[in-house]
């Protein structure tokens, strides 16, 4: 059974409807009209955190025809292309 993903607007004001229907269409819509991945299948990576220890995904971007920036891809960095991690003075990720 697949569940319906939903993003919750807070209003019905027209600005909050115009920004749950474009969050949606790129995120949920799938490679026809918005990220290059489907919505589901980026979660079943982003959660191999739970046998790796870390799940690590460049984030792309596209300007769409109005110029709004969108998500294009979560690129997924292989567990097994990660060979250390960098951290500032604080003890924050720094780089990968």
């Amino acid at each position: 059974m697949k569940f319906p993903w939903l993003i919750w607007m807070n209003s019905y004001n027209p600005k909050d409807v115009q920004i749950v229907e474009f969050i949606e269409e790129n995120l949920l819509s799938g490679p026809l009209k918005g990220m290059t991945i489907h919505w589901d299948d980026l979660l079943r990576l982003a959660l191999l955190i739970f046998a790796f220890g870390f799940a690590i995904f460049e984030k792309v971007y596209e300007a769409d025809c109005h110029g709004y920036a969108k998500w294009r891809k979560f690129a997924e960095r292989p567990h097994e292309t990660i060979k250390d991690f960098k951290y500032d003075e604080k003890g924050g990720p720094l780089r990968v």
